[in-house]
């Protein structure tokens, strides 16, 4: 009598084998368990990439210092913590981003090896119409990004020419969605810069409760 054949089918990592074994010689066993394939841990990040909860990529962790820490020492001078045994500069740029002048001030700074810190308005005035690119390669190459507003416009957010703080807080946060939006859900800006370089009239106080002394990171120095 012609012994009958069964097949068993195993997995082993993900790959399909088949195989033949006598009737009956599978009953009763149990089968084995799927072997799972090994997990290749996620790749480092690049120097260029964003650094989650900054403003900034890795590479510029050298020298981007916390907006918190530059307030103290404007303020508190040498009785500040942290303050600087040596002078440091801070080169920023107001308004943009462009595609015409932000490239070129783009190949000046990577020419000189100089960080600066890009304060951006973000809405049509100008990031809502530039290149992704841009913003991107100022990221990139180590700068950071900071907020200037979305509209830039004194009569939202200074009527009568006092600062509205909700105008103001309302203003941010649009903004802060459009940076996000370039960059991603990890960016934080950390540093708000007002248009005009002031917050005019009775409005100040409680935006500086807001933003106490521009968030946690701020700008790119060098020493």
């Amino acid at each position: 009598m012609r012994r009958g054949i069964a097949a068993a089918v195993v997995v082993l990592s993900g790959v399909a084998v088949t195989g033949c074994a006598p009737a009956g010689a599978m009953s009763g066993a149990s089968s084995p368990s799927p072997v799972a394939a090994p997990v290749a841990p996620p790749p480092p990040p690049a120097p260029t990439d964003l650094h989650p909860g900054t403003n900034h990529a890795y590479l510029a962790d050298a020298y981007a210092y916390p907006a918190a820490d530059v307030h103290a020492w404007l303020v508190d001078g040498a009785k500040a913590a942290n303050y600087p045994q040596r002078r440091i500069a801070f080169l920023t740029f107001d308004d943009g981003p462009s595609n015409s002048t932000t490239p070129k001030d783009l190949d000046i700074l990577r020419a000189e090896g100089v960080p600066a810190t890009f304060f951006y308005i973000t809405g049509p005035m100008g990031l809502a119409k530039v290149d992704p690119a841009v913003p991107h390669r100022a990221l990139a190459e180590g700068h950071a990004v900071c907020v200037h507003s979305r509209s830039h416009n004194y009569h939202e957010l200074y009527p009568g020419r006092r600062a509205d703080a909700e105008h103001v807080v309302a203003d941010h946060e649009r903004a802060m969605g459009d940076l996000r939006g370039v960059f991603g859900a990890d960016f934080a800006a950390g540093c708000y810069r007002y248009p005009g370089a002031t917050c005019p009239g009775e409005g100040w106080p409680p935006l500086m409760r807001r933003w106490p002394s521009g968030a946690s990171t701020g700008s790119t120095g060098t020493r």
